[in-house]
């Protein structure tokens, strides 16, 4: 049976509304596309500049002013030639002048500069072209409602409003225009092999020893230190190291040309330096760098590394961090570590009580160990030995020190050198006994540690 024509009118009523709708979306993503061009041919251009033609490029905002002149294919400050100018900075310049894009047309005609703050530019941005003709661009006030700056080409009328582009490339000042070096120091800290530390009036002095130091009682140590040619004390290798890193780790905030005459060297600090730092490299090459004195802003220290073509400033909590330090700042927790090794006896004095402890490496069980001439097991020799090497300084004094002992303990070595070592310990107070060892008397130790040991070794003897 063939259909009605009411289900045939039907099916043509939908195709046509179906058409329709493919018309009507093909209509709709036209004007579209045809809306989004003519978008496009109406942003708004505010200036267009031949970069190409740019010789020299000027600014004056609240910050300072400078001037940057192209010579060749390379930019200078005018006035610092040698300032390490990093290239990055006016090429960033000329790419944010090269065509100003407004947010839209504030006037064609303003009466009334000063209402955007274009009598008194916030940053007055000058080019210099090739043949002499100059333009010059003006940010006048911020307004915070649009988010954007008032805008004007010196000689024209409009004021446009722009966006920050032209603010963030220009409001500069010429120190944060440096080309700094990614490191500050061309030394790697694991290849320093001594390093000296030069502050007004003192030198500190740090060696590295793969075998330890032979001028120390104990090899257990590998980096050594000592003030102004004094006598080598042991250093603790992490504090050291953290210390070496911490040197060649500086960080310059900005830079400052060299120095031509001796005036210039001393406005900069540099005839009576802060201090000076010498790095020994394990290739026979050194590093070196100079610290000068503060900058105007009291905020930084110049610094002069060797070889450089520019003057670095460094922080000055850094500089006087890591300046004017002393051995003591270096030294081990443990007050000795002599090695189990390099002892063959021991004798021990408390009060009146002579105790002999003697240790036997030709045995052929191992190490035989004898107190007072009886046997004494390995565990209960090493408990008092390791008891004494673990000692820690718990403090320093610059009183002299008692002549009355707690306890003395000679250490009779099979070394060539330091063969004989003698440890005391006097009384100091209800807290602390004072200890005598390798020279040093001002150092102090637990006193309820140093009498456990005591009562220990009483013990041990019966």
């Amino acid at each position: 049976m063939g259909e009605t024509r009411k289900a045939k009118n039907r099916k043509r009523l939908l195709w046509l509304l179906g058409a329709l709708a493919v018309l009507a979306a093909a209509y709709f993503l036209i004007g579209s596309l045809g809306g989004e061009e003519e978008t496009q041919e109406e942003a708004l251009i505010a200036a267009v500049l031949d970069t190409d033609a740019v010789s020299a490029i000027s600014c004056g905002w609240s910050g300072g002013s400078y001037t940057l002149l192209k010579s060749e294919d390379q930019w200078l400050a005018e006035g610092e030639e040698s300032f390490p100018l990093d290239p990055g900075y006016p090429e960033a310049m000329l790419e944010a002048a090269a065509e100003v894009t407004a947010e839209r047309l504030v006037a064609e005609t303003a009466a009334e500069l000063s209402q955007y703050g274009l009598t008194e530019p916030s940053v007055t941005m000058g080019f210099t072209l090739d043949g002499g003709d100059t333009v010059t661009y003006l940010l006048g006030d911020y307004n915070s409602a649009a988010q954007a700056y008032y805008f004007q080409v010196s000689g024209e009328e409009a004021v446009w409003l722009v966006d920050s582009s032209l603010y963030s490339a220009f409001a500069k000042e010429l120190q944060d225009m440096s080309l700094t070096a990614d490191s500050f120091v061309d030394a790697d800290p694991s290849q320093v092999a001594a390093f000296t530390v030069e502050t007004q009036g003192s030198l500190l002095e740090f060696a590295y020893y793969e075998n330890g130091n032979p001028e120390l009682y104990t090899a257990e140590y590998l980096w050594s230190v000592r003030l102004d040619g004094g006598a080598w004390q042991a250093a603790d290798s992490s504090l050291v190291e953290s210390y070496l890193d911490n040197l060649t780790g500086l960080t310059p905030t900005g830079s400052a040309p060299l120095p031509q005459t001796e005036a210039e060297a001393a406005a900069y600090g540099l005839d009576s330096p802060y201090g000076r730092v010498l790095f020994q490299l394990t290739d026979g090459s050194s590093v070196s760098f100079t610290v000068g004195g503060r900058d105007d802003s009291g905020f930084d220290y110049y610094a002069q590394r060797e070889g450089a073509d520019a003057l670095d400033l460094l922080y000055y909590t850094n500089i006087e961090d890591y300046f004017g330090q002393s051995p003591d700042d270096f030294a081990p927790e443990a007050l000795f570590l002599i090695s189990l090794d390099t002892v063959d006896s021991m004798e021990v004095t408390i009060e009146q009580a002579v105790y002999e402890i003697t240790l036997d490496r030709l045995n052929e069980e191992g190490l035989a160990c004898f107190l007072n001439g009886q046997s004494l097991s390995y565990e209960d020799f090493t408990g008092f030995f390791y008891g004494l090497t673990i000692l820690e300084q718990e403090g320093v004094t610059e009183d002299a020190i008692s002549e009355e002992s707690v306890m003395e303990v000679v250490f009779r070595r099979n070394t060539d050198s330091f063969s004989e070592m003698i440890l005391r310990l006097a009384p100091r107070d209800q807290n602390f006994y004072q200890v005598d060892f390798n020279g040093r008397t001002d150092q102090l130790v637990n006193k309820k540690y140093v009498d456990s040991l005591v009562e220990y070794l009483a013990e041990l003897a019966g």
